[in-house]
């Protein structure tokens, strides 16, 4: 078995004009059609009738989603296709123009009483949660003329600043001597630099990495400033939400003081990761630790695990906790969903993409017969199960909330962890794997909870009119306190402006560590519980969405507002230490 290309046939059968036109105009008149209904909504609606609708609505979701997934992983798959980025403008184009088409019916929705729609959403379980999320976030919804622009808006003006942003950045190159000589590297290869054996190495790379923003502060800064203003603008002034990081908390679903309570138990123990990253400068003899060694690779395992290998590994992985999670997940290799080569122009990372609750996700990722590798396909795939697991959800309430998407695909490492940590036969190679999962859990816990409080704090510095130099001069700061002892250089000042996340999705980031602490935390009930838990981790997965992530946890005993809950995730990564500690004596 070799990895393949994926198959995106199902999605689009044909990118040829006259088959991209047919889509387009059978979407045209369902949305036509879906329109006709305003005539009907001056009187209520019977179950039958808002059922018919909805069923429409669906479909017409579903049609976009399978026009839209197709260009964005024909773009994956190879970034210089003009022909599929021409087609991702042009389908974004038109979900926008449909989109202001179909507003109609969330502000009738959002207004009618309190009697009727409790009546509705009774008697139309597949979008009970749909119906009551619209009425949920009614508060913050505009007028359909004042939503409408801000749609159209959002084209030129919150994407003009993202694009901008990415054009500038991606063009930069970064100079570093390496053996005796300077040689230019893109951003995609800096990572090798950061992470290399050599000290010398790190450290000239991170040099060159924040010189060249540095260069841009003002520029990209005036970026940072523009997305800013227009999220406070929107979210702010137009919406009243309380906060700029409260409306991200809306569109999450999760209340102010669950985030303010997981934010508060990851600094009370950031001690625990300035503790491993001192204990890791003595293993690797680093003479001052510093915040440019955060990333300094252990001892290599040096295995090679052909593709084969890596996908029976965790299949057997998935299967020990549960037969039904590994069948899911080589749904998407035995139906040619895994573009898994190793080629040039492809996009770097991996990710998992569910177009439709109908049709298998796709799966992403460059498989290079190393360990890493079989653990990003052990991550990727269980997002895929998480998305299986909820396929008889509706399209508009499929998806995890952004807090807990990440708690199959998390789960699913840990699983394969597991079961690899017992072929090592060395202490040297499972130092390296606990090593390798500390530093994981630093950049998904700690970075992104101090990352979230570096973005609370420039919010609201920018709104005050602070310059581009004190936002750089608060970052530092942040830094300074999430390593303590540990040194960081002056050129870390500048990092920030390399954090695409704050530019294409404020706040976004304290998902990553709500997601980890959370599987953190079901991992352990499960080594508690045994069997008797696979059930009930089955069902959380199977809500999808369409239902509170509250609700959801609450059936599993667990209170987000509790930072005894958050404190049991940050207890897991104690153990971690301890054991590195042990095997280190």
């Amino acid at each position: 078995m070799e990895p393949n290309e994926w198959d995106l046939r199902e999605l689009l059968s044909s990118d040829d004009v006259q088959e991209v036109q047919r889509r387009l105009q059978i979407i045209e008149e369902r949305v036509r059609h879906l329109e006709s209904f305003k005539d009907f909504l001056g009187h209520r609606l019977s179950p039958s009738e808002l059922g018919e609708f909805l069923k429409a609505k669906e479909v017409v979701a579903e049609d976009l989603a399978m026009l839209q997934n197709y260009a964005f992983l024909r773009c994956a798959a190879k970034t210089n296709d003009d022909k599929a980025m021409a087609l991702s403008s042009q389908f974004s184009q038109f979900d926008a123009q449909v989109s202001n088409r179909l507003l109609f019916f969330t502000h009738w929705w959002k207004d009618v009483d309190e009697e009727y729609a409790s009546k509705m959403q009774s008697s139309l379980p597949r979008f009970r949660h749909y119906l009551f999320e619209i009425r949920r976030i009614k508060p913050f919804l505009l007028s359909e003329p004042e939503e409408r622009i801000i749609n159209l808006k959002d084209v030129t003006g919150r994407e003009a600043i993202i694009k901008q942003y990415d054009l500038k950045t991606s063009a930069f190159r970064f100079n570093v001597r390496v053996d005796g000589k300077t040689k230019s590297y893109l951003d995609t290869q800096m990572h090798g630099l950061i992470t290399d054996p050599r000290p010398e190495v790190r450290s000239a790379a991170y040099k060159s990495f924040h010189s060249v923003y540095r260069g841009a502060e003002q520029e990209l800064g005036e970026l940072y400033r523009s997305r800013v203003i227009d999220w406070k603008q929107e979210n702010i002034d137009l919406r009243h939400h309380q906060s700029s990081i409260a409306a991200r908390n809306i569109s999450n679903d999760i209340p102010d003081d669950a985030v303010n309570v997981m934010l508060h138990v990851v600094q009370r123990n950031i001690v625990l990761f300035q503790d491993y990253f001192r204990r890791k400068a003595k293993l690797l003899s680093i003479e001052k630790m510093s915040r440019d060694h955060v990333y300094a690779p252990m001892h290599r395992i040096s295995v090679s695990i052909p593709f084969a290998q890596g996908v029976a590994m965790v299949e057997s992985a998935y299967k020990r906790f549960s037969p039904q999670m590994a069948t899911l997940a080589m749904n998407v290799i035995k139906h040619d969903h895994l573009d898994a080569q190793v080629r040039p122009n492809k996009e770097g990372g991996a990710f998992c993409a569910t177009a439709t609750p109908g049709i298998i996700p796709y799966v992403l990722q460059s498989y290079d017969n190393k360990w890493n590798d079989v653990s990003t396909l052990a991550h990727e795939l269980g997002h895929a199960v998480h998305s299986q697991l909820a396929s008889k959800q509706s399209i508009f309430v499929q998806h995890a909330p952004l807090p807990l998407a990440e708690t199959a695909s998390i789960f699913g490492e840990m699983l394969l962890e597991k079961d690899f940590i017992q072929t090592l036969k060395t202490n040297e190679d499972r130092v390296s794997l606990i090593a390798k999962r500390l530093d994981g859990l630093y950049a998904s816990i700690a970075r992104q909870s101090y990352f979230v409080l570096f973005e609370k704090q420039a919010h609201d510095l920018i709104a005050k009119g602070a310059t581009i130099q004190e936002v750089s001069d608060v970052y530092y700061k942040n830094l300074k306190g999430q390593f303590g002892p540990i040194a960081v250089p002056k050129h870390f000042r500048y990092e920030w402006l390399r954090v695409s996340h704050f530019i294409h999705y404020p706040f976004y980031v304290y998902a990553y560590a709500f997601g980890n602490l959370l599987t953190l935390a079901l991992y352990e009930k499960y080594l508690e519980e045994g069997l008797s838990f696979v059930p009930k981790y089955l069902k959380l997965l199977s809500y999808g969405g369409s239902e509170r992530p509250e609700v959801m946890l609450r059936e599993l005993d667990i209170d987000m507002r509790d930072a005894r809950f958050w404190q049991g995730g940050m207890d897991v990564v104690h153990k971690m230490l301890d054991e590195l500690k042990t095997l280190t004596k």
